[in-house]
């Protein structure tokens, strides 16, 4: 199928795009080419797809474990303070009030 100048100037107008002359004559030539792509493409035979020589192989399934991976190393090791199964880290200076060592919510840091 060819694409004529016409066809493609009036998709232009659809789209509210505006086109050279030459501008058009390429992409007249440039459509006119894909469509005769696809026209090779329409006439290829086509097989089924499961019936190539090759044998198909399936991806190793991995056993399906609930909850998480185990650690090389267990994290009280890396934590530099432990306490009741949880990371401790020490207090931040600029979450206390410059007066009296109180934090915003007026309780003593600790």
């Amino acid at each position: 199928m060819k694409v004529e100048k016409e066809d493609v100037r009036r998709t232009a107008e659809l789209a509210r795009l505006t086109l050279s002359d030459d501008e058009l004559s390429l992409l007249a030539e440039q459509l006119s080419t894909i469509l005769e792509h696809m026209d090779a493409l329409a006439t290829a035979p086509a097989e089924d797809p499961g019936a190539d020589d090759q044998p198909q192989q399936q991806a190793p399934v991995r056993p399906d474990v609930p909850g998480a991976d185990q650690l090389v190393v267990s994290p009280e090791v890396m934590a530099p303070a432990w306490a009741d199964d949880f990371f401790t880290v020490p207090r931040m200076a600029s979450h206390d009030d410059q007066d009296g060592g109180r934090d915003v919510d007026g309780e003593a840091p600790g």
